[in-house]
This record gives structure tokens, C-alpha cells and sequence, in this order.
């Protein structure tokens, strides 16, 4: 590892998502520097904010977050509460399982396919945990959803 290398993962084990460390560095993409965390084991963090989170249950990261392709997505619902998620099939279906279960309307408001989506997704919730609410729902300024957007465009 170089010295680069190793102030990504300093970073990284600091707090910084990826997706942070990618905005500081930006000749450097966020892939990249996923490659680097993952091939120097220290994914610390991420467990962390995970196996802390309410959201996901009685699941740990261990047994859950495993690098699967598919769909990062942000919804929105009725309510003006935001869903960062994922999904191994196509983002309409989960939005129609969605409504079923919850008889609340939502609006995709992105979606785009990525072989690591799962990584994609759990450092958008990393960066974006301060303004996390319940589960997998959050409350975005306008700036947020953008930034959001904007950040899943350019990978």
C-alpha cells in the first residue's frame, strides 16, 4: 500500500465514507477507494453503523452486507420521508411491494444499477446517518436529495 492508500483507510477508520473520501480525493473514484477499505480488512466502520442501527433489525452486517449488484434507489413517501436502499431486482417492483405493505404512496425519485450496489448504499446511509429517523427512512433538505443524486451519477 502507498501512502495515498493509507490515508483513505486512516480516514476511513475516522469515520469518512467513502463517498466523503471520494469528494476529498477527486481523482480518485469511489470504487476505488472501496477496493482499497475492503483489501486492508478494516471495514470497522461500516459494521459499526450497521450492527448499531435499528434498522436492520436483528441482522448483523456480517450476515447481511455482502457485495451484491443491483439497483441503489431513493424514494420518497407521502409524508416527505426518504428511502436510500437497494434492490437485486428492478426498483418498480420494490416500489409496488412497498405500497402494498405500507398503503402509503411513494415516489422513485432515482434508481440506477451498479455491481456493487450493497457498498453503494451502505455508505450513502453512513454519510447521511445524522439525519436518519426509523428503519431505512430519513429527513433530506432539498440539498440532501440532490447531493444524493448527483453522487449516484457520477459513479
Amino acid at each position: 500500500m502507498n501512502e495515498r492508500d493509507l490515508e483513505i483507510i486512516k480516514l476511513y477508520e475516522s469515520g469518512m465514507s467513502s463517498i466523503e473520501i471520494g469528494e476529498k480525493f477527486n481523482s480518485i473514484s469511489v470504487r476505488h477507494i472501496q477496493r482499497i477499505i475492503k483489501a486492508s480488512g478494516k471495514t470497522r466502520g461500516i459494521k459499526e453503523a450497521w450492527n448499531n442501527s435499528v434498522s436492520r433489525g436483528r441482522r448483523n452486517f456480517d450476515s447481511f452486507h455482502k457485495t451484491t449488484y443491483g439497483y441503489v434507489y431513493l424514494m420518497k413517501n407521502e409524508y416527505g420521508r426518504f428511502k436510500i436502499g437497494f434492490s437485486m431486482s428492478p426498483v418498480k417492483n420494490r416500489l409496488v411491494q412497498f405500497e402494498g405493505m405500507g398503503g402509503v404512496r411513494l415516489e422513485l425519485l432515482y434508481s440506477k444499477y451498479f455491481d456493487n450496489a450493497s457498498d453503494i448504499e451502505a455508505d450513502l446511509i453512513r454519510k447521511y446517518w445524522d439525519k436518519h429517523l426509523f428503519r431505512e427512512w430519513f429527513e433530506f433538505k432539498d440539498e440532501d436529495v440532490e447531493s444524493i443524486k448527483q453522487v449516484l451519477q457520477s459513479l
